[in-house]
């Protein structure tokens, strides 16, 4: 049917189904629809119809629509992809698709395209409605987007909470668990199904010491309303135990009994707290150590004080310290602090292990040079007291080994009631700690080798000139001038320096060592004797009552330091030696003095065939005197050169013989007769008498 076309002209619309016909209606419909449409060429591309709807979205007059194609509504980078559309659309298809096309402005918008073909001015041409769907395309993808986002936050608040080992619980007014977040089963180790169903149930798995703080703590968060944080124990399904912190909140403001419970894993922070707390207290034993060090002069101040500070500021339960003893091959407690009563005596500290003992950590650490840590000495093998140990609530120990250079001098042992105590970076400040100890026993070691030195003769043992006078000073100071008399006697070793020519100076060191051990034997007084130089000996006699008791002790300790052969080597050597005599106070009053009138004394003796001297001429020859009379008189008892002579005892008025009287002589081979006045006296102070009279009464 002939109509006015689509624009207002006359044109005919074939339906690809029935044919031509002129329709008034569909070209109403076509121009004053609300959607946009327009018609274009199959061949060339070009529009030819469009409606009010699409000339108000696009932008353009009609007459600027019609003369462009569908390529000019599209981006430039499309257009390859419309012609091979074209292309490719079978004949009389309908279709549909999204594309992109540019408005007149050149705002590219997406529109869903609906297309038929249809025959129109009798050529092929496409009827197409163009619907913008940019808003929904952006609406979408910012559905799309907002999804992302809300799944990556979940994501990301189920990671947050995996990493910062959280979790969350709701419960309900019973008690009973409503819902919980995945993380939980992490948290507590154990599958979906065995997630604990009610508080009741959760509190089975909190360590026992922790269970009446979780009550308490749950029961004022009831009470109050308000937020409450309870931290405690709790065990894991692995069997060990976390620490967990809760923070307990009603939810909604009705506080209808509902809680949401939030949980985290602290253990690692607990560990990393407490640990800081054990440093800082290994710290300040490192510092009081040291301080002693700085301080300290005595061995055992050192031994006692280190374990003091060990256990007391170190927060342990027992200290001790052990000395390496090699004579005795074990180590001796020389020092302890805490509760070691009943437990250190029963200690097995022997060094030397037999093939059916076992080594005890205090011998493995003197014998490897090594630290020996034990964690858990209530199940570690090679605690020889596990239970003692455990009896105690001692869990673990660390014995450290105190050197000199590479050598062991002994150990400090410390306990502590927690397990694990002793993690790596406390034993390198333990570690710093023994050596520091080590040096300080080196220290004083050197100080009283020092001290040694300044008073004592280092190959002898016996005390030096210094030492020696300092003795003397102090007698003569102490002593009453007239009861307290005293003399110093000094011998050299004859013929010393041929000896140590001949035998070597090893086999002359050996010499003095042991005439000084024989001397020493016959000393009251260790003090008293000393080695002033080389072959040069003292001694301070004291109490001295006479001359002539110096000059005996002399010929006595003569004969026991000198008569018997000294054996050096495979040598035996017979020595002798010269003596000089000075006496308190006749030859001096001040010890310097005495010393040199000894050494006077001496010196003249070494020149002289005479095997002692006093520093007083006179004194000499009368003690020499003295000491000829009483050889003399020891051998005229042996040789019987004492004879009785018999006198009577008469009654004046009787004149009767009552009795005799035996009358001692001494018939002296050389001089003959002796009367008693000569010999009695001085048999009587050397004690001859005794066995003189012994003789008589036999005699008689």
């Amino acid at each position: 049917m002939p109509y006015k076309g689509l624009s207002g002209r006359s044109h005919t619309v074939t339906n690809p189904e029935h044919g031509s016909r002129e329709d008034a209606s569909f070209a109403s419909f076509f121009l004053h629809n609300p959607l946009p449409l327009w018609i274009y060429d199959l061949e060339t591309l070009r529009f030819l119809d469009v409606n009010d709807a699409a000339l108000r979205n696009y932008g353009y007059r009609r007459d600027e629509f019609l003369a462009l194609t569908i390529r000019d509504i599209r981006p430039r980078e499309d257009v390859p992809k419309v012609d091979a559309s074209v292309k490719r659309m079978p004949s009389g298809a309908f279709n549909a698709g999204i594309w992109r096309h540019r408005k007149k402005d050149g705002t590219v918008i997406s529109v869903e395209i609906l297309s038929q073909e249809i025959t129109f001015r009798r050529r092929r041409a496409r009827f197409v409605c163009p619907i913008d769907i940019t808003d929904r395309l952006h609406a979408e993808e910012a559905l799309r987007s907002l999804a992302q986002v809300l799944q990556e936050r979940d994501e990301g608040l189920r990671h947050a909470q995996r990493m910062a080992k959280l979790a969350h619980v709701v419960t309900g007014t019973d008690g009973s668990f409503e819902s919980w977040s995945e993380s939980l089963r992490t948290l507590i180790g154990v599958n979906e199904d065995e997630v604990p169903g009610t508080t009741r149930d959760w509190l089975a798995s909190i360590h026992p010491d922790d269970r009446e703080l979780f009550r308490t703590t749950a029961i004022r968060a009831a009470t109050t309303g308000k937020r409450t944080d309870v931290e405690y124990r709790l065990r894991h399904s692995s069997g060990e135990w976390i620490y967990v912190r809760q923070a307990i909140e009603p939810i909604g403001e009705r506080r209808d009994g509902r809680w949401f419970s939030t949980l985290q894993d602290v253990t690692e922070q607990k560990y990393a707290q407490l640990s800081i707390q054990r440093l800082n207290r290994i710290y300040a034993v490192l510092s009081g150590i040291n301080t002693l060090i700085v301080r300290v002069r005595d061995r055992q101040e050192l031994y006692r004080e280190s374990c003091r500070i060990a256990a007391e500021v170190g927060g342990l339960q027992l200290a001790w310290f052990g000395v390496v003893n090699k004579d005795l091959q074990r180590i001796d407690v020389v020092a302890s602090h805490g509760d070691g009563e009943g437990f250190l005596e029963h200690l097995p500290l022997g060094l030397a292990q037999s093939s059916t003992t076992q080594s005890s950590l205090a011998a493995r650490v003197v014998t490897e040079g090594r630290a020996v840590v034990v964690d858990d000495m209530a199940s570690d093998e090679r605690v020889l007291l596990r239970d003692r140990a455990r009896a105690r609530g001692l869990r673990s120990v660390v014995l450290l080994p105190i050197k000199l250079v590479n050598d062991v001098v002994g150990v400090l042992a410390l306990y502590s009631g927690d397990a694990a105590f002793f993690d790596a970076t406390e034993m390198r400040l333990l570690e710093e700690l023994a050596g520091d100890i080590g040096f300080a026993i080196g220290h004083i070691g050197r100080d009283e080798r020092l001290q040694y030195l300044a008073l004592y003769d280092p190959l002898t043992g016996l005390h030096n000139r210094d030492s020696f006078r300092e003795s003397v000073a102090q007698y003569i100071k102490l002593a009453p001038r007239e009861s307290g008399r005293a003399a110093i006697v000094l011998f050299d070793i004859e013929r010393f320096h041929t000896i140590n020519d001949t035998f070597g100076r090893e086999a002359g060191d050996e010499l003095l060592k042991h005439v000084a051990k024989r001397w020493r034997t016959l000393a009251e007084d260790g003090r008293l004797i000393c080695r002033l130089g080389s072959d040069q000996f003292g001694v301070l006699v004291l109490n001295v009552k006479t001359e002539d008791e110096v000059a005996r002790m002399i010929e006595q300790h003569n004969a026991l330091v000198f008569g018997t052969p000294f054996r050096l080597g495979d040598s035996e050597l017979i020595v002798s030696a010269k003596f000089g005599i000075a006496v308190y106070p006749s030859d001096a009053d001040d010890a310097e003095s005495l010393l040199k009138n000894a050494e006077s004394a001496l010196y003249r003796a070494k020149t002289t065939s005479e095997r002692y001297l006093f520093y007083t001429q006179k004194m000499t020859e009368r003690v020499s005197a003295r000491l000829t009379l009483e050889n003399s008189l020891r051998r005229a008892v042996r040789r019987h050169e004492f004879v009785l002579h018999y006198q009577a005892k008469v009654d004046v008025q009787t004149r009767n013989i009552v009795g005799v009287e035996a009358l001692m002589r001494w018939n002296n081979p050389d001089t003959g007769l002796v009367g008693p006045k000569e010999f009695i006296p001085l048999l009587e102070e050397t004690g001859i008498i005794l066995d003189v009279g012994a003789w008589a009464l036999r005699q008689a």
